[in-house]
């Protein structure tokens, strides 16, 4: 299923198998899969990592993450802030 919604507690219908998901369980289910690129703006990104939009920009700049269609891919800015971890 392919996320684009607004609302982070939307439902989501799958129309293959019938069921439906909440938008937020779907992202938690996209973050486990790390050999895809887990792609999220910085609105979403913030409210998922629970971070401000300043944090998100210090990290995606010191850390290189590359912007794809206006969005970054998740996985390299948790492995980015786990690195800031465990430096401490």
């Amino acid at each position: 299923l392919k996320i684009e919604a607004e609302n982070i507690e939307a439902e989501i219908d799958c129309k293959k198998c019938g069921t439906s998901w909440s938008v937020i369980r779907l992202i938690a289910v996209a973050a486990t899969d790390r050999t895809k690129p887990f792609m999220l703006d910085i609105q979403a990104i913030c409210l998922w990592l629970g971070v401000s939009k300043r944090q998100v920009y210090r990290i995606i700049r010191k850390h290189d993450v590359k912007k794809i269609n206006g969005k970054f891919n998740v996985h390299q800015i948790m492995d980015a802030r786990k690195k800031e971890f465990m430096a401490l």
